[in-house]
C-alpha cells in the first residue's frame, strides 16, 4: 500500500526519485525505542529480535498491526527528499497544460466501441 502510494506520487507528480531525511530516520528509531522500552522485548533475554539479546528491536513495528495499517494509509510526504524529473522543472509542473487526455483525444472514451467497428463495421 505505502509502495503502491509512492510510485503512484512519482508518476503523477514527476518525481525521479524520493530518499527519507536522516532526521525522519532518527525520530523513527527514537518511536521505536520509546515504544519498545514499555514491552517485554526490553527485558534481559536472548531474541533474535534483539540480534541475541545484545541490541535494540529493528524487526517488528512499534505498535499493533491495525497501528501499520492506519500509519501505511497516511505517508507523511515530508519526510522525504525528492528529485524531479527535467520535463517537470517547478512544483506545478504535474499539472500538465491544463488539459486531460479524454479532452485532448475524444476517442479516448471510446477505445471499446471503436475496436468493435473494425470487427463489426454494419454495428454500433
Amino acid at each position: 500500500m505505502y509502495a503502491a502510494k509512492a510510485m503512484n506520487k512519482c508518476q503523477r507528480e514527476g518525481y525521479k526519485s524520493m530518499v527519507i531525511k536522516d532526521s525522519a530516520v532518527d525520530a523513527f528509531m527514537e518511536y521505536t525505542d520509546n515504544y519498545f522500552a514499555r514491552t517485554v522485548f526490553t527485558s534481559d533475554c536472548k531474541s533474535w529480535y534483539k540480534n541475541g539479546g545484545r541490541g535494540a528491536v529493528r524487526t517488528l513495528w512499534p505498535g499493533s498491526s491495525q497501528h501499520a495499517i492506519f500509519a501505511f494509509r497516511h505517508p507523511r510526504w515530508e519526510d522525504y527528499d525528492w528529485e524531479r524529473l527535467p520535463e517537470y522543472p517547478t512544483s506545478m509542473s504535474w499539472l500538465g497544460d491544463g488539459h486531460i487526455p479524454a479532452e485532448v483525444d475524444p476517442g479516448f472514451y471510446y477505445e471499446e466501441l471503436r475496436s468493435r467497428h473494425t470487427e463489426h463495421p454494419h454495428f454500433c
